[in-house]
């Protein structure tokens, strides 16, 4: 499922720690040892970054306060504790903030299983409902609000040691509106290249791939993490549906658990 990325581990952590974000303001006389590093994780792309899975469906502790995940509040631009069907769908176009979730649940059930000293994970969201990859044109909004949302990220952390990874969710909206692959292709790779330099460094990121109708779509992908370095995807063939293009909340946690053991293939969460 992600070979391709686990064989390059080594050399996708130590662009990981070369990260602008890393371990600027460390204090004098803190090691990584004292003090190891956390996890930023970047979730950006369609309804699926944001998440169609139903709140009404999970269980209530987990939505419920989860401080283990502090998430960047859209609004103030400020770090809080991930509160699914309060704070976790912030300023993202087509979906409503107290009704469903996306990857933060399961990357929560993940976080509280993290050493104490590896906490919190911090979440920033910065994806939009119904959107195309011509919509995250270098000039567009949907592309100046992720830079907003990192910069912001990036100032609150500043004297943070973390590394960021990117998980990446768009393709579906551009099927469906008949974009062709010799324009997404390389149009995703540009936004890929975009979003690394807005971070820092050279993050991994790790894309889902679709479902079965989208396998024009999917084999575009796995293109993309075969040229692209330190990209990966994973499948979701098997991922349960909450409707022809959106998982329900067994295949939220499905997927996202796919993308976090990339993640911890290379060591970020263990």
């Amino acid at each position: 499922m992600h070979d391709r990325l686990r064989n390059q581990s080594v050399i996708c952590a130590l662009a990981v720690a070369s990260s602008a974000v890393a371990a600027t303001l460390a204090r004098a006389g803190e090691t990584t040892v004292d003090r190891p590093p956390k996890l930023l994780v970047i979730i950006t792309g369609e309804s699926n970054s944001g998440g169609y899975a139903l709140n009404s469906e999970a269980t209530r502790e987990e939505v419920s306060a989860r401080p283990a995940v502090q998430i960047l509040d859209n609004d103030a631009l400020v770090f809080r504790p991930l509160d699914i069907g309060t704070n976790n769908l912030l300023g993202h176009t087509g979906l409503k903030p107290t009704e469903t979730h996306g990857f933060e649940l399961e990357l929560a059930n993940r976080a509280e299983r993290l050493p104490k000293g590896r906490l919190p994970v911090y979440l920033v969201k910065t994806g939009q409902g119904g959107s195309r990859i011509a919509e995250w044109a270098a000039e567009g909004r949907y592309f100046q609000t992720f830079r907003d949302r990192v910069a912001a990220a990036k100032r609150l952390l500043a004297d943070e040691e973390v590394r960021p990874v990117i998980l990446f969710s768009l393709g579906i909206n551009d099927a469906i509106a008949g974009t062709p692959l010799e324009e997404w292709r390389p149009a995703v790779e540009e936004h890929l290249g975009r979003m690394r330099r807005e971070v820092g460094g050279e993050p991994p990121i790790v894309m889902t791939r679709f479902m079965a109708r989208y396998a024009a779509y999917n084999a575009a992908i796995e293109e993309i993490c075969r040229k692209v370095p330190c990209t990966a995807s994973v499948e979701t063939l098997d991922a349960p549906l909450r409707d022809a293009n959106h998982w329900n909340y067994a295949g939220m946690k499905l997927v996202t658990g796919r993308m976090l053991d990339v993640v911890a293939d290379l060591g970020l969460m263990p």
